[in-house]
């Protein structure tokens, strides 16, 4: 697998786990700790900044020291921008995809509350 897959491959193991975490809890009646809500996001939020920098240096594209701390801690706003940037409307395709993978887990906790939870 390239270098640039590692990333990736992060990015849908924890949407994976996250989602199986969201979907327990909520089957159980209870919610994510806000730590393990922050701590899901934080890594989350870095695989997205380890992935872009990988794909920026690959790419060859220049930017500033202090960008990849930007993409983590604004992913949401930079990554489309970047993706963007670098492949044109695929591109930002890719980075609202990217977001929306984010909110997966929160997504499949409302369904299985909805489907399976107590009435």
């Amino acid at each position: 697998m390239p270098a640039r897959g590692f990333p990736l491959a992060a990015i849908a193991f924890l949407v994976v786990i996250g989602t199986a975490a969201q979907a327990f809890a909520t089957v159980n009646g209870s919610d994510l700790s806000r730590s393990s809500g922050e701590l899901w996001y934080f890594t989350f939020s870095y695989a997205v900044a380890w992935w872009v920098e990988l794909d920026r240096r690959a790419r060859s594209i220049p930017a500033p020291f202090e960008y990849s701390a930007f993409m983590l801690f604004i992913w949401p706003v930079l990554a489309p921008y970047y993706l963007f940037r670098s492949r044109r409307w695929p591109g930002f395709g890719l980075g609202l995809g990217l977001i929306a993978l984010a909110t997966v887990p929160d997504l499949a906790a409302i369904a299985v509350y909805y489907l399976w939870g107590d009435e």
